[in-house]
């Protein structure tokens, strides 16, 4: 039962940069069935290569990723990969976490970081299945717009 104070606080919530100590959180929520259907390769992901990309991806200057936590658990991932003034956004919420309104929180949450930590980015870009209605949803409803209609929905927003 919630006190009156823990009724009306904010939720302790913030991103937290991934390392590799996260690798087997990541692999496990990656390789969920409804995470697999919704990315663009929808194969299972083999452990050695996920090792190997969380490497570089955390090695890279042109990328940074982060975990949402809430309330000290860990609850889904935003990536980016940067190119000029632009940032392509990928992101996950954890099958546990799912139909909480996470998705929309952690791509509030990135945009604030990526204001934050790369004041060049003026340019995010979400790009999403055309039968993926939850993502599609969560970027229409945060303003972003849609620039392309053809094998996925790209969806733009300045910042």
């Amino acid at each position: 039962m919630l006190n009156d104070f823990t009724k009306y606080t904010p939720l302790n919530e913030y991103l937290r940069k991934v390392n590799m100590e996260d690798a087997e959180l990541l692999l496990e929520w990656a390789n969920d069935s409804t995470t697999r259907q919704n990315s663009f390769s929808s194969e299972q992901i083999d452990y050695n290569d996920h090792i190997e990309y969380l490497k570089r991806k955390l090695d890279s200057s042109d990328s940074a990723w982060y975990i949402l936590c809430v309330n000290g658990e860990d609850v889904g991932q935003a990536r980016i990969e940067m190119k000029d003034n632009e940032a392509i956004i990928s992101y996950s919420i954890a099958p546990k976490h799912r139909n909480k309104g996470y998705g929309k929180k952690i791509l509030v949450l990135l945009e604030k970081q990526i204001k934050s930590d790369y004041p060049f980015i003026d340019i995010l870009i979400g790009k999403t299945k055309i039968n993926n209605g939850i993502s599609i949803r969560k970027f229409e409803q945060l303003n972003y717009q849609k620039s392309t209609d053809f094998e996925c929905i790209e969806y733009r927003k300045h910042i």
